[in-house]
C-alpha cells in the first residue's frame, strides 16, 4: 500500500471471502474496523486441481480472491493491491460441462483506479474513520 509506513493494510480470510482494514499509525485509536468482501470460494475449491490455482495458493499462502466471469475463473493475489485494484489478476480456467478446465494462465489488465484514491489514502493517514453507526445500523461495504 502506498505510504505503508504510516497506513497499514490488513487482510484476513473468512469462510465467504476476506476482510480488509487499515491502521493509521498517526490517527487510529481503539479496535480496527474491517470491510467484508466476497470471493467465490466454491469455484476456487472446485478448481484446486488446476495447476495455476495450486501454484497461486502456495505462493500467496491462501490470500486469493476468486470470481467467475464470462465462464472463466479469475484469481487475484490479495497481498498486492487493495479492493478492487490488484496488481496480479489471472484467468486460469474455463468452466466446461460443469467442471473447471485449466487454461494457460493469462494476466489480466484490470482498470486500475488506485491513483484516484491516493488523496483519500493521504487523508486517512491523518484522520480516523467516522465512528461506527448506532447498533442495528451497521455499515457494510459490498464488493
Amino acid at each position: 500500500m502506498p505510504f505503508n509506513t504510516l497506513l497499514w493494510r490488513v487482510v484476513a480470510m473468512t469462510p465467504s471471502g476476506f476482510v480488509e482494514g487499515e491502521r493509521s499509525l498517526w490517527a487510529d485509536r481503539g479496535p480496527m474496523r474491517f470491510r467484508a468482501y466476497p470471493s467465490d470460494v466454491g469455484a476456487l475449491r472446485e478448481a484446486r486441481h488446476v495447476p495455476a490455482v495450486r501454484r497461486l495458493e502456495w505462493f500467496t499462502h491462501g490470500f486469493i480472491k476468486a470470481r467467475e466471469r464470462e465462464g472463466r475463473l479469475e484469481v487475484a493475489d490479495l497481498r498486492m493491491g487493495a479492493e478492487p485494484d490488484y496488481t496480479f489478476v489471472f484467468a486460469v480456467a474455463r468452466r466446461e460441462g460443469g467442471a473447471w478446465q485449466a487454461t494457460p494462465p493469462q494476466q489480466l489488465r484490470m482498470p486500475w483506479e488506485a491513483r484516484r484514491r491516493l488523496a483519500a489514502m493521504w487523508h486517512r493517514i491523518w484522520q480516523a474513520p467516522a465512528p461506527d453507526p448506532a447498533p442495528g445500523h451497521e455499515a457494510r461495504d459490498e464488493a
